[in-house]
């Protein structure tokens, strides 16, 4: 609660006057969120190739101007696994992200940028947890310059997808 308030300038007492309880703040949070991940699966879907549109939205996450939500991004995941009103708010907001990148990940399926034996619900849960992980790790070493390092995860990741014999995008 100490970091919401901060990052709200805001004392408690001043923040529960909008807002009736510690889950129903975290849920505005949420909700603002879910706004900004759809924005984001939108441009994947407009992107050139899944890799580029992953680089670029990264790279946007990591170097844009975070969103609350981001920057609380490990207090909030913790508090949503001990507290099951808060988990009720995350879980629809995952699935729905969840359903958004199983989608453009079976599209790109289809357009031969990843290989068909690869398993889509393996790389959706492994591409969460490297994008979670580079958000965490940014926040905990900022000065580590992961943006600068994008291009080499993109290639790496693109080796690990594309079809036997084609070029990496």
């Amino acid at each position: 609660m100490q970091q919401i308030c901060t990052e709200a300038g805001m004392s408690p007492g001043a923040l529960y006057r909008y807002f009736p309880s510690k889950e129903a703040i975290i849920g505005a949070i949420v909700e603002a969120e879910r706004a900004e991940r759809t924005r984001l699966f939108d441009a994947l879907r407009q992107s050139e190739s899944l890799m580029a549109g992953l680089t670029a939205a990264m790279a946007e996450l990591l170097t844009g101007t975070q969103s609350m939500c981001d920057r609380l991004g490990a207090e909030i995941f913790a508090e949503g696994s001990r507290n099951p009103k808060l988990r009720e708010l995350l879980d629809p907001m995952e699935r729905e992200s969840h359903q958004m990148l199983r989608d453009l990940l079976a599209e790109a399926q289809r357009r031969g940028e990843i290989a068909a034996d690869v398993d889509l619900e393996a790389l959706q849960v492994l591409l969460l947890a490297i994008g979670d992980g580079l958000m965490l790790n940014h926040q905990r070493w900022p000065h580590f310059d992961i943006p600068g390092r994008l291009a080499a995860l993109s290639g790496l990741m693109g080796r690990m997808i594309s079809p036997r014999g084609t070029d990496v995008p």
